[in-house]
Formats: C-alpha cells, sequence, structure tokens
C-alpha cells in the first residue's frame, strides 16, 4: 500500500535513502528532510520505496508559480522494477493536482525513465573550464564600481533581491526562501560582489576553492559592468590556481566575452519539468494575442486528466477534456498532435515547435505550428538549483 511517511517510518527512510544515493545524511539533513511530505510503498508496514515532495516557487513567463518538486525516489534493489517508483509517481501527481500545483519539476537519475511518465527536459546547464593561462582581464571604464567579498549572513536580502532580478529572464528559476538560501545555497561557499559607484549590488559569484580549482557555482549579474568586474576578480587568483570551473545558463555570452573563447565546456541536459494538470495550467500562462486560432490534441497516458484537445484564440486557451469512455475511431486532421511532456518543453520555451517537428515530437502543418509558436512566451529556460 501507498501511504504518507510519517514520524515514525523515519528508522527505515534515512537508511533507504543512504544506501539508494550512497551517501550518509547528517542529522541537519535529515532534519530537514523531515519537514517534507513523503510517500512510501510499504508491505506489511516494512518500506520498500520512497518519495519526496517539495513545495516550491519558481518563475514562469514574469509570474511566481507554485511548484511540486520530486526529489528522493529510492527503491531497495531486491524490489526494483516492480512499478513501485511509477505507482508512487502517479500518487504524487494526483496529490498536486489536489494541491492545485500544475507544474512539477525533478532532477533525473535516468531521463528515459522519468520519459515515460511524462516529464520532459526543460533546461541545460553550460560548464566552462579555463585554464589559468587563459585567465585574461577583461577593460573596465572609469567610475566603475569594485568587487568586494561578502557577508552572506548580514546580506542575504540584498543577494536575494540581485538574484531575482536575474530569475525573472527566466523560465524556471526558483524564487528562493530565506531557509533554502540558508540549507541548499550557501553552505561552504565564499561570496563575492560587484558594487556599481553608487555603491548597488549588481552582481555576485558564489565559489570555492579546491586543490588549486576555483570552483564558481552561481555566476548572477545584472550587467555587462558586473559581469566583467567579477570575472576579473576571478584572475585575481591566478596565483593560487591552475583552473576555474564555471556553472552558468547556456545562454550566457560569458564565452563570448573572453579574449579566448576556446576553452573546454560542456553543454548538459539538467532538469525535467511536467504539466500536472493542463486545464489549471493553461489558466496560469500568459499567451500572445493572434487573429488565427490553433488546435492543439494532447496525449497524457500517465495522467488522463490531461488527454483532450486545447484550442488557443486570442491570447485565451480552453481545454476540453477526452470524455470518459469515448473511443475515437479516426484521429482529427485538423490541428498539432503532442504527447504531454514535449508540450511541457515547448510552452515553458526549451524547444520551439519546429524542433519538435524536425524529431518527431509534435505533427501538424507548419502553418499551425507558426501560429503556436507566435502565441506562446519568448523567456528561455534555465534552472541554478539542485533537489
Amino acid at each position: 500500500m501507498i501511504r504518507l511517511i510519517l514520524e515514525k517510518d523515519y528508522p527505515q527512510v534515512f537508511p533507504l535513502h543512504e544506501y539508494a544515493f550512497q551517501y550518509q545524511l547528517t542529522e541537519e539533513k535529515k532534519k530537514i528532510k523531515q519537514k517534507r511530505k513523503m510517500i512510501g510503498y510499504f508491505n506489511d508496514n516494512k518500506l520498500l520505496a520512497k518519495l519526496e515532495m517539495i513545495d516550491f516557487k519558481v518563475w514562469i513567463d514574469d509570474k511566481v508559480w507554485s511548484m511540486g518538486g520530486v526529489a528522493g525516489v529510492a527503491t531497495w534493489p531486491e524490489h526494483r522494477r516492480g512499478n513501485k517508483v511509477k505507482e508512487l509517481l502517479h500518487i504524487s501527481l494526483q496529490m498536486l493536482r489536489d494541491q492545485k500545483i500544475s507544474i512539477s519539476f525533478l532532477h533525473p537519475f535516468q531521463i528515459g525513465f522519468y520519459r515515460k511518465y511524462g516529464w520532459e527536459l526543460f533546461c541545460n546547464e553550460l560548464q566552462i573550464n579555463i585554464p589559468v593561462n587563459d585567465l585574461t582581464f577583461l577593460n573596465l571604464v572609469e567610475r566603475e564600481g569594485h568587487v568586494t567579498r561578502v557577508d552572506v549572513t548580514e546580506n542575504l536580502l540584498i543577494l536575494n533581491e540581485v538574484y531575482e532580478q536575474f530569475a525573472k529572464k527566466y523560465n524556471g528559476m526558483l524564487e528562493r526562501s530565506k531557509e533554502w538560501w540558508k540549507d541548499s545555497v550557501l553552505p561552504d561557499q565564499n561570496c563575492a560582489g560587484y558594487y556599481n559607484h553608487d555603491s548597488q549590488l549588481m552582481g555576485y559569484i558564489l565559489y570555492e576553492i579546491n586543490n588549486g580549482k576555483l570552483i564558481v557555482q552561481e555566476f548572477i549579474s545584472l550587467n555587462v559592468e558586473a559581469k566583467k568586474g567579477l570575472w576579473n576578480f576571478i584572475c585575481q587568483h591566478d596565483s593560487m590556481i591552475t583552473e576555474v570551473e564555471l556553472t552558468c545558463s547556456n545562454h550566457d555570452n560569458i564565452l563570448f566575452m573572453l579574449p579566448n573563447p576556446k576553452v573546454r565546456s560542456r553543454l548538459d541536459p539538467y532538469f525535467m519539468a511536467r504539466i500536472v494538470d493542463i486545464e489549471l495550467f493553461l489558466s496560469q500562462y500568459h499567451f500572445n494575442e493572434c487573429d488565427e486560432s490553433v488546435i492543439i490534441h494532447l496525449t497524457d497516458d500517465f495522467a488522463l486528466w490531461n488527454q483532450g484537445t486545447v484550442i488557443i484564440k486570442k491570447g485565451n486557451a480552453t481545454f476540453y477534456p477526452v470524455k470518459e469512455g469515448s473511443n475515437c475511431t479516426h484521429p482529427p486532421k485538423k490541428g498539432l498532435h503532442i504527447n504531454i511532456g514535449p508540450f511541457t518543453a515547448l510552452l515553458l520555451g526549451y524547444k520551439t515547435a519546429f524542433e519538435l517537428s524536425e524529431i518527431g515530437m509534435i505533427h501538424g502543418t507548419d502553418k499551425e505550428m507558426g501560429i503556436l509558436q507566435s502565441v506562446i512566451t519568448k523567456n528561455k529556460t534555465f534552472f541554478y538549483d539542485y533537489f
């Protein structure tokens, strides 16, 4: 049976988590997990598999949305391949729908596994490795600002304000609570901030130095002045390190800005997203107005309440669910056909309709795809956090 995990179950939860993910949970990490909603698959009160659900807020289309994070999915090896995780995922979607949460994120251990259940990639992350010989200072004009190391405890509110100005530009970025900053973002990180000539914080980096490598976990800049200033601060470490490892959005132009952009870089698919409830999602999403309407036939074999037809007309979207018990012998010829996973990636701005068409993930005419593309968000996607 599947039920909520209770305090009495923690002695079973933590050993399963540690075995599955191969690391020891500190007492602090255990306290964090105890605050989360967890569901488990039990047999005679023995925990066989479990899943964590975390309430988040994210930026989508310049607005804050509720998002259900799925994490800590684990099964004892002797109980794998018995559809236990599949059942847990289905229950989690039902619970999120009941909470009026229209979208879910997760970090996949295997992308193909979660694609079966409707989650799809929605962002990448770019990791750049720059040898010390390529740490070249960039020119700054007079009267520009300075970089100083930041006490994050005293300046957390200001850091968050800068982070949010950056985050609003992308679909998917987390709205960070004070607790999330302290528990998940800042531990073991140094912070340096760029202040302009009016002493306003315009950007920051979170970084650490290990074994001769300066690792930049987060690079946030609100303008080119801050980007150059923070880069020059990194270059000031040239006598201490052998290389810099920097993680950023694949939409960031920092590589192009460098005197030698030809350095080792790796683009990794990162987080996955899934529309939980299409009707609720469409009511929250802002569509651009267009004189022509478009019809989308949506399939979702895992969450059947999303099966149906979406019609977008003059900036408004209406969902017509498949009637229970209906059986369409001949699929409709008019309109686009797409599955819930690619549709999620499309509406978030990760892929265009034409890109999905090239790989057979959406079907229809070029005209219909052009209309659909014209009404959806122009924001790009990114996610800097992990859970």
